[in-house]
C-alpha cells in the first residue's frame, strides 16, 4: 500500500479526532475513515466567509447558536427545500415531544423533515460542559428523546471539554455531518 492510499480522505481529521475527549461516544477511527472518504468538496469562497464570520462571533458570545447551526445545515451541510423543511423553535409541534425516561418532555429546537420520512432533529444547549455535571442532564433528554422514537439511526456529536482548538473541532464536526448528509436511507 502506498503513502497516499493510507492518508486520511479529510487532513488533519485523524489528529484533530484523535484529541477529542468524548468517552467513546464518537465513531470509532475504522468508521470515521469510512465516512472521511466521501468527503465534499470545499465551500464556495462566500459561504467560507459568512461560516467564518458567524463562527467568529459565536466563538466570542455575540452569536446566536440557533441561527449558527441553522446557517451550518442549510448552507454548509445542504438541507433546504425541495428535499425537506425546517420546523424551528415554537413551530416545532408539540406532537414531536417525547417523554423521556426521567418523565421530562423532550422536544427538539429544530427539526428538519425530507423524503422518505428523513428526519434531523436538532437540540442545542447553552452550557458549557454537554454530557458532563449539570450537562448530563440534556445529553439523557436526547437519548431518552432519541430511545422513545423508532427512527432506523441516530447519531450525536457532542464535542465538549476536548483539547484541540475550537475551530478545528467546529470544521471536523461540520464535514462529518455533510458526509453523513450525502448517505442516503435507501
Amino acid at each position: 500500500m502506498t503513502a497516499a492510499k493510507t492518508r486520511p480522505a479529510l487532513p488533519g481529521l485523524e489528529s484533530a479526532w484523535d484529541r477529542l475527549t468524548h468517552g467513546g461516544l464518537l465513531l470509532d477511527p475504522t468508521r470515521l475513515h469510512a465516512l472521511a472518504r466521501r468527503a465534499p468538496g470545499p465551500l464556495p469562497r462566500a459561504t467560507e466567509r459568512q461560516l467564518r464570520k458567524r463562527a467568529n462571533a459565536l466563538s466570542e458570545g455575540n452569536g446566536d447558536a440557533g441561527s449558527f447551526v441553522a446557517f451550518v445545515l442549510e448552507e454548509v451541510c445542504g438541507f433546504v427545500s425541495p428535499r425537506g423543511a425546517w420546523k424551528r423553535g415554537s413551530r416545532v409541534p408539540p406532537a414531536e415531544g417525547r417523554r423521556a425516561l426521567t418523565g421530562e418532555m423532550v422536544k427538539p429546537r429544530q427539526l428538519w423533515t425530507g423524503r422518505r420520512d428523513a428526519r434531523l432533529p436538532v437540540f442545542l444547549d447553552d452550557g458549557r460542559r454537554l454530557g458532563i455535571g449539570q450537562g448530563r442532564r440534556v445529553t439523557s433528554g436526547v437519548l431518552g428523546w432519541l430511545r422513545a422514537g423508532g427512527e432506523p439511526l441516530a447519531f450525536a456529536i457532542l464535542a465538549n471539554n476536548f483539547s484541540a482548538p475550537a475551530a478545528e473541532v467546529t470544521r471536523v464536526i461540520d464535514q462529518a455531518v455533510a458526509v453523513l448528509a450525502s448517505f442516503s436511507r435507501r
